[in-house]
């Protein structure tokens, strides 16, 4: 006799999911973005890191030099008003720096 094998339910592939997501906590490495936000009051870039805070004029040639390519006018008119993230400035924390960042 042959058995029908039946597909998982969605509970159960959603459970398999967390899993799978749970363990890759382990294996990915916690670490953060420098982020950019713009300064509506004095037209300005306030770029933060890990340990420090720099202050940018808003500009064009400052966007091209973070390598962000977004109109500088997103920004001008309140269209992107949360920080965003720098390309290419991620660094790695360990658990205790993680923990204490947050």
């Amino acid at each position: 006799m042959i058995k029908k094998i039946k597909f998982p339910t969605a509970q159960t592939i959603l459970f398999i999911i967390a899993g799978f997501v749970t363990l890759l906590t382990w294996i990915v490495p916690a670490g953060k973005y420098d982020t950019i936000l713009y300064q509506k009051s004095d037209n300005t870039f306030t770029q933060n890191s890990i340990d420090n805070s720099i202050t940018l004029p808003a500009t064009k040639a400052t966007l091209d030099g973070l390598n962000i390519k977004i109109p500088l006018e997103k920004f001008t008119n309140g269209d992107i008003w949360k920080p965003i993230n720098v390309p290419n400035t991620y660094k790695k924390l360990d658990t205790f720096e993680y923990l204490n960042f947050r």
